[in-house]
């Protein structure tokens, strides 16, 4: 890897000093501006080179996360791994690729390309966004689990509702009973008043005759019931 490398590098070197006086223009420009892949699979992004003047045979190329001059691939042990990048034949072919896989939703980006040739100031591709999206069947699972874990939820609060409507209901009937309980001990009556006539004998004089009086005696009862059962009764004389 390493003596590719500086094969290339003098590659560039030589053909930069033979042609350092040669004009030309180039661009560069990517495609498909958006690709979009499921997680575990993987991809290609292309990079071409639009070139007016004298053919480039050799060049350096570097692809770039987020933005232009942003995170470097060829370094990262992120991408080491997964990483695959066209060679220098591809390069004199103008075909430039950079293949990653084993996706994963972070891998979801802006990527550029970056072409250096004949030794001057690199050009920066118009990038390609990468969408990694999750896969089906963990979103499914995401989504059982969420409408689980709120079937649950609402079941929980249900149960909850009905035990305290259950208390209430129960609480209301002890309520009741009581009040009647109480209204019964509480009944009270009167017993409509009661005349009697009572003779009361006397003995006046020395004769000792004996006179009868008559006197009326209204008595009047009231009778109250409790659960000890008693009466009060009480007299008028008059």
């Amino acid at each position: 890897m390493v003596l590719r490398q500086l094969l290339t590098l003098m590659q560039s070197i030589i053909f930069a000093t033979s042609a350092v006086d040669t004009k030309m223009n180039v661009t560069v420009f990517q495609f498909p501006p958006f690709i979009t892949v499921t997680e575990g699979e993987s991809v290609t992004l292309n990079c071409a080179l639009d070139i007016e003047g004298t053919p480039i045979l050799v060049g350096a190329v570097s692809w770039t996360r987020g933005k232009p001059d942003g995170y470097k691939l060829d370094d990262s042990p992120f991408y080491a791994a997964r990483l695959r990048k066209s060679d220098g034949d591809s390069f004199a072919h103008n075909r430039i690729f950079i293949n990653i896989s084993d996706l994963i939703e972070k891998d979801s980006d802006t990527y550029y390309c970056r072409v250096s040739v004949m030794g001057r100031e690199g050009r920066d591709g118009n990038g390609t966004k990468l969408e990694v999206k999750r896969k089906e069947a963990e979103k499914n699972s995401g989504n059982n689990n969420s409408l689980l874990g709120l079937g649950g939820a609402v079941t929980l609060l249900v149960i909850i509702v009905m035990v305290l409507m259950f208390g209430l209901i129960q609480q209301n009937k002890a309520i009741l009973r009581l009040k009647r309980d109480l209204g019964a001990t509480n009944t009270t009556y009167a017993v409509p008043n009661l005349q009697r006539t009572t003779q009361v004998r006397s003995n006046r004089g020395s004769d000792q005759k004996t006179s009868i009086c008559n006197a009326k005696v209204s008595t009047q009862q009231k009778r109250t019931m409790e659960r000890d059962p008693s009466h009060v009764e009480y007299a008028t004389i008059y």
